[in-house]
Formats: structure tokens, sequence, C-alpha cells
């Protein structure tokens, strides 16, 4: 694991800055968008049928629902405006003409026969046709004077064409089969004449004394020279012709149907504001239909058009972050901090979207509330890492974009903003762990505090689930802080305050050895800590970081502390024996081997760059002046 952490650390000392700020910018940017997008795709307000509703609901949008009652009218209407089919029955004139062609048949069959006399002829000529109530004479004459196969031709065609057309008994009839389908009187029906099928005017119908009518002017002008022609014709038509047209059931539901399919759903406005909910209601159908439209409506906006407004907005805020940071405050992350920065919001977005509930009532699930969500780990984390002034930047653009998650409640954003300012201002100055307890009580207080008035300012009572919410928060916030922050410490190689102080124990291992092996030196960085530390106070500089680089400046020494004054107290000293340059080797050793350990004990970078640079680049005097006495070989 230390040899994981040792290559980390190594290759984030070393990596390219420039393109890693140009990948995580992007990578971001995605994630920020996708989170928004993905929260906006999941319906938020869900409601169960017969619950009590623990919180009131107003419409967020203008929408539309669909009134069913007034649908249904609409429907009904449809069909009572529907119009109805007629179907001609097709065996009625195949019975007719198998009738006529039987008479005419006979007819025939008795003219041609030679045997019987024209009396006896007479006589089968009114049987056959004692249907159409002609005289003797009168059949005599018919037969006489007209060919029979041209009267049968003339009966067949017109009949044909008459009963095509569609007979009814009277137009009575009509009217009262369209009120036996339940429907509105109209002055059109629909007309089915095999496949085709057309709509005409009821009084395009034709009547039986329609029929009869144009059958005797037909005929009028065609025989009006033949009246017992004429008088034959027209009883024939009296005769066979009857009513052929009946409700075409089927055609008429289709009809219906088309209708029914044309009236478009009746909508009801609910206007921005308006209540769908209040709480304490009970939850009934009306509302869950305002809702499922709701979320229907919400969710069915236009996808890219969303996505690019997420990603504008998400585009200003880091845009805004990046230009307080290296403009305004002049700070130059290192990609330890950038990676800082750029995971801990992933992960407090991460824990945000899964704190906003999904159901506005959830009975008994205090916690799953905007309110508990942890902005002020966020801001405490950056405010001992990176700097207390990008820690409270940095927590109202998060708190704007959270906020976001929530539908822009000013409630939410509000709360979210004051947590994050009073989290960043309460660690700006963190000397012990237990510090971080004082952090979090002062974030509990204000959470409580903002939650209250702004309970009070909506007239609202006081006492509710949202105060556990807010404390919910805060501790949530505690132990977050307090469990990763040491991870990003040893992995990030970040040092903060908390870790310096942990490195002023003098039961540290490194400084543990350094008292048994050197105890010269020992005292030495003792001593010169708290030199540093004063002159640290005198220039404004960080006087624990002075400290602490003071009391690991010299750990190299530990490998050989023979070689050094301090630790020479009643011992000869090894560099008489040695030449100049061996000794000033042995001495400027000491300054790696200080580094070597510092990283196997997995000391800060800061610490080790003081180790490396406390020599500087000056001469060593002593052993450079006994070289320039000894003679040159």
């Amino acid at each position: 694991m230390k040899k994981a952490i040792i290559g980390l650390r190594h290759y984030l000392n070393n990596a390219d800055t420039k393109y890693w700020k140009i990948s995580l910018f992007i990578i971001t940017l995605i994630f920020l968008t996708y989170i928004q997008y993905f929260n906006y795709r999941t319906p938020k307000y869900m409601l169960k049928l017969n619950s009590v509703a623990t919180k009131g609901i107003k419409a967020p949008i203008d929408f539309y629902v669909d009134d069913e009652s007034s649908t249904l009218l609409k429907i009904e209407e449809a069909k009572l405006n529907s119009l109805v089919a007629f179907r001609m029955i097709p065996e009625i004139l195949t019975q007719k003409e198998r009738i006529i062609s039987d008479d005419f048949i006979n007819l025939r069959r008795v003219s041609n026969d030679v045997d019987l006399e024209d009396g006896e002829k007479t006589v089968q000529y009114q049987k056959i046709l004692r249907s159409y109530r002609l005289t003797d004479s009168e059949v005599q004459e018919l037969m006489e004077t007209v060919s029979l196969k041209e009267l049968e031709q003339f009966v067949l065609i017109n009949l044909k064409r008459i009963m095509l057309e569609g007979v009814v008994e009277d137009r009575d009839w009509i009217l009262d089969q369209i009120k036996k389908q339940r429907k509105i009187f109209k002055k059109d029906i629909i007309l089915v004449r095999g496949a085709k099928e057309e709509k005409i005017s009821i009084n395009q119908v034709l009547t039986l004394e329609d029929a009869i009518e144009n059958m005797d002017f037909r005929i009028e002008n065609q025989y009006r020279d033949k009246p017992s022609a004429r008088k034959f014709l027209l009883r024939i038509f009296e005769y066979i012709l009857e009513p052929n047209l009946e409700v075409d059931l089927k055609v008429t539901s289709r009809i219906e149907d088309a209708e029914v399919s044309k009236v478009p759903p009746v909508k009801q406005l609910i206007r921005q504001g308006q209540n769908i909910i209040r709480d304490g209601d009970i939850v009934r159908e009306e509302h869950l239909k305002k809702i499922n439209a709701l979320n229907e409506q919400v969710l069915g906006r236009n996808k890219m058009q969303v996505v690019i407004g997420f990603t504008l907005f998400n585009l200003i805020l880091l845009i805004l972050f990046s230009y307080f940071s290296f403009k305004i405050e002049l700070i130059k992350f290192d990609l330890n901090r950038l990676i800082l920065i750029s995971t801990s919001l992933y992960l407090t977005v991460l824990i945000s979207l899964l704190l906003i509930p999904k159901e506005t009532v959830k009975e008994g699930v205090w916690f799953l509330s905007p309110y508990s969500i942890p902005i002020a780990f966020f801001a405490m984390l950056l405010s001992i890492l990176v700097s207390p002034k990008i820690a409270i930047f940095a927590s109202v653009l998060l708190s704007l974009y959270v906020g976001s998650l929530t539908g822009f409640s000013f409630n939410y954003i509000a709360v979210f903003m004051l947590s994050g300012i009073v989290g960043a201002f309460s660690t700006r100055n963190i000397r012990r762990r237990n510090d971080l307890a004082r952090a979090m009580l002062y974030v509990t207080i204000s959470a409580i505090i903002t939650i209250g008035a702004i309970r009070i300012i909506n007239n609202q009572p006081v006492y509710s689930s949202e105060l556990g919410a807010g404390i919910f928060s805060a501790i949530l916030s505690f132990l977050l802080l307090v469990g990763i922050l040491p991870i990003y410490e040893s992995s990030l190689d970040i040092c903060s305050d908390l870790t310096l102080l942990e490195l002023t124990d003098l039961s540290h291992p490194l400084l543990v050895e350094m008292a048994l092996k050197a105890p010269g030196t020992y005292q030495h960085s003792l001593t010169v800590g708290t030199l540093s530390e004063a002159g640290a106070t005198a220039i404004g500089a960080s006087t624990l970081l002075a400290r602490v680089g003071a009391y690991y400046h010299d750990i190299g020494k530990i490998n050989k502390p023979d070689y050094f004054v301090e630790n020479q107290k009643y011992k000869s000293n090894p560099h008489d024996k040695m030449s100049p340059f061996m000794s000033a080797k042995v001495i400027i050793s000491h300054v790696k081997d200080g580094v070597d350990l510092g990283r196997k004990y997995l000391l800060p970078q800061r610490i080790i760059d003081i180790i490396e640079q406390h020599h500087g680049d000056m001469t060593l005097t002593q052993f450079y002046s006994r070289a320039l006495e000894e003679p040159r070989k």
C-alpha cells in the first residue's frame, strides 16, 4: 500500500498539469450535465393513493391535465353526431329478378304453345299475371302489340336501376332507424353499395312512392301509344317494388369509432403556483392524474434543448470558479489539488442525488430531504486543504448547482450557501482534529437557524422534520470529513495544518529514531523549530510549517550521526582522518538521505522540499579551505 501511495505521489508531482486541467474541466462539465439530466428525467412528484400528503405541492410550471369527464362528454357528442350507414339487401333484388324471369318464361311458353286456342291462352295468361290485376282484353292487347322479350328487358333493367339506388317505405322509417341507433337526426346518411360508401342526403333516398312515380314517367315516355303495355308495366312495378335498405351496423360502428378518434382530449390548464395538493390532504385520483400529467410534461420536453441549457449553466459555473481562482486569488493549483476539488465535488453531487427525495410524499423518511445534503463537507474540505476563500466561493457555486437539482428552490439554495460559508469559516484555523467537532456544531446551529427562519417567513410551524434534516446534514458532513480527509492528505500528498500538527508529535517514528541515534541533531532541530517559529511569526508566515520543517530538516543525519559535530560530544571527529572531498560528500549526502527517509515515511512534499533545500547551494567553507591547504597530488 505504501509503495502504491509513493508511486501515486510521484506521478502527481511529475504529471503534465496543463493536460490534466483541460481533461478535468471537460470531465467535470460532462459529469455535472449528466447528473442534472438524469435527475431531470427522474419523476419528482410521486403520490400514493389514499395516503396523507405530508407536504403540499404547487405547480412549478404551467401544464395541462386531461379532463376526462369533459372528454367523455365530447366523445358521447361525437357518437351522437356520427352518421348511420344503410346497406342494400342484395337478396331482395335477386328474388325479384327471379320472379320476373319466371313470369316471362311462363308467358312465352303459353304464347308459343300452338295447341292452345286463343281463349285458353288468355286463361293461362291470367293465371300467370293474376297478381297484376289486368282484364282479359288488356291481356290480349298486350300479347298482340308488345314483344315479351322487350317487356322483360325493360322491367329487369329498370328494376335493377331503382333497387340499386335503394328504396325505403318512407323517410319516416329512416328517422326511426336513426333514433334506434341513438343518433341525432342529420340530413345525411351513408349509403353502402358493395365496397363503395357514399354520403347522401336523406332526400336523395327513394321511397316506394318516388320509385313508382319515377317508373310511371319512364313507362309513359316509352310506351305512350300502348296503353295496355303501360298499365301492365306499372302494375308490375307496383307489385314487385319493396324496400331494400337496412342499417349496416358494422359500418355504422366503424364510422362512430372514426369520429370518436378525432375527438382531442379536453385539457385543463393548471397555472404555475396553483395548488395541486395541500399539506395534510388525502391523496385522491384527481391528485394522481395531475401529478402524472406534470411528470409527463416535464419529462417530455425537448431533450437536446434541456442538455444544452444544463451545459451552458455548468459552463458558466466552472468558468467563474476558474476565473476567481486563477485571476482574483492568483492560485495556481497543482494536480493534487485539482483532483481533490474534482473528486470531492463528484462525491458531494452523487450524495446530493441520493438524498433528494424522488417521492414528494414519503412517510417516515425524514432525512430524505434536500436539507440533508452535506454542502458543508465540500466547503470544510476545501477550506482545510486548499483555501478558505476558494472554499467559500466554490460552496456558493455548488449551492447554485445543487439548487438546480431541486428546481432552483430559494429555500434550499439559501440553506446550502449559509451552511457552506459557515463550514468554510469555522475550519479556516484548524489546529486539532477536535476542532472539526466545533465546526460541525457551528454548521448545525446555522442550519437550524436558517431553516427555522425560512419556515417562520413562510408562516409554517418551526418544529418539523426539516430541522432534523438540517442536523443530519451537519453530522453527515462531519463524518465524511473525518473519514475522507486523511485519505486525501495521504494519497494526494496535500499538507494541511492537521497533518502538520500530527508531525509535531515527538513520538513520530522519525523523531524518536533521531533522538536515539542523533541526540545532538534532535536537540538542534527542536531549537531551530523554536527560532523558525518566532521568525515566521514576525513576517506573517505559517508558524506551524516553519516548526515542522525545522523538526525534520536534518533527519538525513540519522544514517551517519557521528559525522556531524552536534553528535560528537565525547567522540573523536571522523573527518580528521578523511579527505576534505570525502567529508564534504558525507555532509552533503545527509540531504539526499533525508529526502529518501521523508518519502519512505510519507512526509508531505512541502516538508521534503524544506529538507531538500535547507542547505541551499552554498559552499562548505570548512572543507573547501582544507582542500586548498592540502598539496596537489
